[in-house]
């Protein structure tokens, strides 16, 4: 049986009755025969490939060859076995080559953007804690708070947290203190303080700033990319009718 020929034929989906029997019986006996089924596949596949063609010319004139001058079976399939060789390990090397570079450029990809996706989740959902917000009917007398409230507003960061510190130092359960001076450590990119500030307000409980500290804990969280605990602060927040309540509801859709 000209065995390349009817794989040939196989492939083009021209064989008779008869010579599906006997391909048949050939692919279940064969592994050599197996095998160059593999290699007659992938070159087909390769169709766009110049040396496809080229090696393509080569196998009608061996297969001329043997037609002339009764080259024996074995002949010409060694001399085939060479090209699809030949060119399945070129297959082989480029799509290895293509798959080195995917790796390389996703590895790049996961990389830049483990560190820029938690930045642009916060910086997107980011704003000044304006203390006008809930602060205009609680004032304190004090005049160390107002001084700091005061720097607070006028974004004057080192100045203000010089202050709250006093404060705290006097009263380290003052919820608004601890509230304002996270709000400034973050400002002060010292965002390990802040995230212990704000997380102490949260287990004290019992204060107008918990809602508050939740959100801006979470925009911690997203900002370290630590998405788990992000959504731990503000699930609490999703079926409460609050301020934040839309934001919310948008920044977990993206993490």
């Amino acid at each position: 049986m000209k065995v390349t020929r009817i794989i040939e034929k196989y492939l083009d989906g021209t064989l008779s009755d008869e010579e599906k029997k006997e391909f048949t019986e050939y692919l279940e006996k064969d592994s050599e025969f197996k095998e160059l089924l593999q290699l007659h596949a992938e070159a087909n596949r390769a169709i766009g490939d110049d040396a496809f063609f080229i090696l393509k010319e080569k196998l009608n004139r061996a297969y001329q060859l043997y037609e002339t001058e009764s080259h024996s079976l074995s002949e010409i399939e060694n001399k085939l076995h060479k090209g699809f060789n030949k060119l399945n390990r070129r297959i082989l090397s480029l799509a290895a080559t293509f798959l080195l570079i995917t790796a390389s450029v996703l590895a790049w990809y996961l990389f830049y953007n483990s560190d820029t996706r938690g930045d642009k989740l916060f910086a997107d959902y980011y704003t000044l804690y304006d203390p006008d917000i809930i602060y205009r009917s609680f004032e304190k007398s004090n005049d160390t708070w107002q001084d700091a409230l005061l720097l607070y507003k006028e974004h004057k960061w080192q100045l203000a947290d010089s202050l709250f510190s006093i404060i705290l130092n006097s009263d380290s359960t003052d919820t608004a203190a601890l509230f304002y001076s996270g709000i400034t450590d973050i400002e002060l990119n010292q965002l390990e303080r802040a995230i212990d500030k704000l997380q102490k307000i949260i287990n004290i409980g019992d204060s107008g700033y918990v809602i508050h500290a939740r959100w801006y804990l979470a925009l911690l969280y997203c900002k370290q990319n630590e998405t788990d605990n992000a959504r731990k602060m503000l699930q609490p927040l999703v079926s409460e009718n609050n301020y934040y309540s839309k934001k919310v509801r948008s920044l977990l859709s993206r993490l």
